[in-house]
């Protein structure tokens, strides 16, 4: 979205994620990815999701029926385009380097941008199994018992990376 920071007042700001969100929404039908948008999920920013929540047409969706509150799920999931939108800290506009886990979890400057994405979970991301079942059996005679210890390791990849779009501002 290019011209969102000289926005000033938040209202025109949600207008502006609203507009773009529908658009990214009519592009994955228009692809074919959308028989049942309800599958869909909203990740955005707490920022965005704060000025979201100035916006008439987002819907608070009461979640927690078991808790005997109606609370909101503690404001972190809301409806939007039919779409659930959940609130993430994990999108934090900060450029980040240096992850342990190799330059694949670093955020470049670009990316940081990227404060919403919506994405298909089935359609686009798969789990990928790592390793296999692993088990290991450990006697403690000196306290009569056994200790089964038993784990595998997955990680998640791209199935189809078309399953998904990022709005992002200037």
């Amino acid at each position: 979205m290019s011209g969102f920071t000289g926005l000033t007042i938040n209202k025109e700001k949600a207008d502006a994620i609203f507009d773009k969100s529908k658009e990214a929404i009519a592009d994955l039908v228009k692809r074919d990815l959308a028989p049942d948008l309800g599958e869909f999920v909203f990740l955005v920013s707490p920022d965005w999701y704060s000025l979201l929540l100035d916006h008439d047409k987002l819907v608070q969706q009461p979640f927690q029926a078991d808790s005997g509150t109606n609370d909101l799920v503690q404001r972190r999931v809301s409806v939007l385009h039919g779409i659930r939108v959940i609130e993430t800290p994990r999108l934090t506009g900060q450029v980040r380097t240096g992850h342990p886990l190799g330059t694949d979890f670093d955020v470049t400057a670009e990316f940081a941008k990227g404060q919403m994405i919506l994405f298909h979970p089935r359609y686009s991301l798969v789990t990928v199994k790592a390793r296999e079942i692993e088990s290991n059996h450990h006697d403690e005679p000196k306290n009569m018992c056994h200790h089964l210890d038993t784990y595998s390791m997955y990680t998640v990849g791209i199935r189809r990376c078309d399953a998904s779009a990022v709005i992002a501002s200037d």
